[in-house]
């Protein structure tokens, strides 16, 4: 049966056939660029495909085994580009992108960090970081931390919600009088009859819910 692929195939394919996994993963954004590219080539010489799929989302095409050879004789020297580091400089690369991807991890679950702690973690991986370097890692630091509050706070205040509506009805009007009256009372120092039964009940959650 003939091999068919699909343009992320063929990428992969690519990245197999001329040794560019490890580049990939220490440069993460030509790996986009190298699958937008091949997708452009692909259109611009014409390279035949075996059918296209219109029932699917954005009607890929489908090429087999002589569409990759013959993208392969157009963008050969292109796709060797990439692999012309040495054996011991990948190697070294991939070591420090790891212990790099280590430490984001470890900036992901951490509350900020002082200049020189920072400055003592990327030490440790035999490298200086720059003050903007720095002032980034604390900004994603600061964000993570804001953002598991703040998550937290509304997926509690949701499911407390769903609970009681579930469950119960709110009497809002009576509540708006209530506070209101209280908000008279506290800035106008009012204390009309009405202001003084407001103020005996707002305390008493139950008397603004009733059960369904």
């Amino acid at each position: 049966m003939e091999l068919e692929y699909t343009i992320n195939d063929v990428y992969n394919y690519i990245l197999s056939e001329f040794d560019l996994t490890d580049y990939i993963e220490l440069h993460e954004g030509d790996g986009k660029s190298i699958k937008r590219y091949i997708q452009n080539m692909m259109t611009k010489k014409n390279i035949p495909y075996v059918r296209q799929e219109y029932h699917k989302k954005g009607k890929p095409k489908i090429y087999n085994q002589e569409s990759v050879d013959i993208l392969i004789e157009y963008c050969g020297r292109y796709f060797a580009s990439f692999s012309v580091i040495s054996d011991e400089e990948k190697s070294l690369a991939l070591e420090n992108h790891s212990k790099f991807k280590n430490i984001s991890y470890e900036l992901d679950n951490m509350e900020r960090l002082s200049d020189d702690e920072m400055k003592e973690i990327f030490q440790n991986c035999g490298t200086a970081p720059t003050n903007e370097e720095l002032e980034l890692q604390n900004q994603r630091v600061d964000y993570n931390i804001t953002f598991d509050s703040l998550y937290k706070e509304r997926k509690y205040q949701i499911m407390l919600e769903a609970l009681f509506n579930d469950k119960f009805e709110m009497n809002e009007e009576n509540l708006m009088v209530h506070i209101q009256n209280k908000a008279k009372h506290l800035v106008y120092d009012a204390h009309d009859h009405k202001i003084i039964r407001s103020l005996s009940r707002i305390d008493y959650a139950e008397n603004y819910y009733k059960k369904k």
